[in-house]
């Protein structure tokens, strides 16, 4: 009798917590909420600062000043306009929010989900191989445990919503609903907010666990490299060394990882004068192609000299010049030179020997580190003191090619060389991560809901799927979209194409329409990789608020709301039922 007693006590206590789940997960989300009104001062005042750095290096107009602040103002509004809509709503849209929340306590799949991050993610810093120091670790730890996070939400939102609807659907339960007071975009609403308040739940608590981890593999790793260090050492070290050296380990972490920096990049070369010295030579001469237009051949040419301008030979000395720093007399503050060289030969043991040396701002002994060894085909950093920064803001850095071998390095121009300077702590950043995540799963959810509110489940499973891979690839289609057939280099030095001059005229018209059109199609559909904050996180640079208001206004407003909006027109004429007479 006592038996039965007490599993009927634990049974009441399971359903009372079970019931009272959606009023759990709603106080949860609120303090999220509130994070809203500081976008509000910080995305206006970090707005300007990116445009008074940006103007400084002659980078932006105002018009992108206008853009920035723009996306601020309707991520700020449109959110403002949103929740008083929600509000004077809210009884009849939680009700269905809350009867979606039940519903997906009761999908395995939810706790699948969250029992394979679990049980996958502590086991990431053991799978994953890196460079072997503590800091690869900790990037390569953070990186794919967001990554894993941000799969698995993203299915659960499609899923959640999709499941939600089309089972309601051909299972007839929303005749029940639909008979009731309630408009069909409050129901809609309602399997919204249901999904978000999981998926954001989930969230959390995985960005909350992932930021555990890493601070734990920060110590480990640190630790097994001077284990390492050390097992071959015969005699017993001595502790004060061990402990400076674990720790140094410790604040390399911190200072390229765990921090917010802010980034600048050198001044692309001005190769203007001598592209169109040669586009002109190369008219006289009559050798462009038939086919190619001369915009197309000036852009081509810019090209070859801007990556020629990165090439620096044995014993060749090349310089840059960074602006939009901020300058700063403490000694305790330094600026960060993360840099990645390729070169065009083969090096066998993938190391070079070079010179890095930094202008002071005034005149006198350069700063540098001499005859280093550098890695070819890696991310590198070192750091320099803040106060070889000069008062406009400029850094003045070179390197000198002394590789005794004769080997050529060269650097990219986008992505050769890069400055990163700490502006804030790792936390408020990471934060900020997790805002931008949030947007891609609040458009994913509503996809999920309209594809299940027209279709039956296989069907929108299908679509969604095709969706959800085209959204991976999306940038890769892009980019490959704009190149041509041949390589863009090669183009210029034969005179003619085979079959170039067979194609007509209303053929090229053709495919260029179809290509425009192939263009739209991909930037209207969910963009996976679009404003991704993941690679920012893993490598310490600044989530701005300005990216977490763009995140807002494209992907939850434009691209959201016009899904939002299809889905309540054709769902409001989808026949629910057939009248009977």
């Amino acid at each position: 009798m006592k038996t039965s007693r007490r599993r009927r006590a634990i049974r009441r206590a399971i359903d009372f917590l079970r019931d009272r789940t959606p009023e759990a997960l709603l106080m949860v989300t609120i303090p999220a909420l509130l994070v809203y009104p500081v976008l509000v001062f910080r995305a206006f005042g970090g707005g300007a600062r990116v445009f008074w750095y940006a103007a400084r290096r002659g980078e932006v107009s105002a018009m992108d000043y206008v853009v920035n602040i723009g996306s601020a103002a309707v991520a700020t509004l449109g959110t403002a306009a949103v929740l008083v809509l929600l509000l004077s709503r809210w009884g009849r849209i939680w009700a269905c929010a809350r009867k979606m929340i039940l519903e997906a306590l009761n999908r395995r799949v939810v706790v699948g989900l969250v029992v394979f991050f679990v049980i996958v993610t502590p086991l990431l810093p053991f799978i994953l191989k890196s460079e072997g120091n503590p800091i690869s670790q900790v990037q390569i730890t953070l990186t794919y445990s967001l990554l894993l996070a941000q799969l698995l939400l993203t299915l659960l939102a499609v899923f959640l919503g999709l499941s939600s609807m089309s089972e309601e659907i051909d299972y007839k339960e929303i005749q029940i609903t639909d008979v009731k007071p309630i408009p069909r975009w409050q129901f809609l609403a309602g399997k919204w907010i249901g999904v978000m308040l999981i998926v954001n739940f989930l969230l959390y608590a995985m960005g909350g666990s992932t930021y555990l981890l890493v601070q734990g593999v920060q110590s480990g790793s640190a630790q097994r490299v001077v284990d390492r260090l050390l097992a071959d050492t015969p005699e017993k070290p001595l502790t004060a060394w061990t402990e400076k050296l674990v720790e140094k380990e410790r604040r390399d972490v911190k200072e390229q990882v765990f921090a917010s920096r802010l980034s600048a990049r050198p001044e692309p070369p001005d190769v203007a004068a001598a592209v169109e010295v040669e586009l002109v030579d190369r008219q006289k001469k009559n050798e462009l192609p038939e086919f190619m237009s001369v915009d197309r051949a000036r852009d081509l040419l810019t090209e070859i000299y801007v990556q020629r301008a990165g090439t620096i030979g044995p014993g060749e000395t090349k310089g840059w010049v960074i602006k939009g720093l901020l300058p700063s007399k403490d000694p305790e503050k330094f600026v960060y030179i993360r840099f990645k060289m390729t070169s065009p030969t083969s090096v066998p043991d993938r190391k070079v020997f070079g010179d890095w040396l930094i202008r002071p701002p005034k005149e006198g002994m350069a700063y540098g580190l001499a005859m280093s060894r550098w890695t070819i085909n890696a991310y590198q950093e070192f750091k320099a003191p803040s106060s070889l920064i000069r008062e406009d803001g400029t850094l003045e850095i070179a390197f000198r090619n002394r590789d005794p071998r004769g080997i050529s390095v060269h650097f990219d121009p986008q992505e050769g060389i890069e400055i990163l300077q700490r502006v804030e702590g790792f936390f408020p950043n990471y934060w900020r991560s997790l805002l931008v995540l949030q947007c891609h799963l609040a458009l994913l959810a509503a996809v999920g809901i309209m594809a299940g509110s027209l279709l039956s489940f296989p069907v929108g499973a299908l679509l969604v799927g095709a969706m959800f891979f085209i959204g991976l690839i999306s940038g890769w289609l892009q980019s490959g979209f704009h190149e041509q057939v041949a390589p863009n280099w090669q183009v210029l030095y034969d005179s003619r194409l085979p079959g170039a001059d067979e194609v007509p005229a209303w053929y090229q018209v053709f495919s260029n329409v179809l290509l425009k059109f192939f263009l739209v199609v991909l930037r209207s559909l969910p963009d996976i990789t679009e404003y991704s904050p993941i690679s920012h996180v893993a490598t310490g640079r600044l989530v701005p608020w300005l990216m977490v208001a763009r995140a807002v206004t494209v992907m939850v407003f434009i691209k959201g709301g016009i899904v939002a909006l299809v889905a309540i027109l054709l769902f409001r004429r989808k026949e629910l039922a057939r009248v009977q007479v």
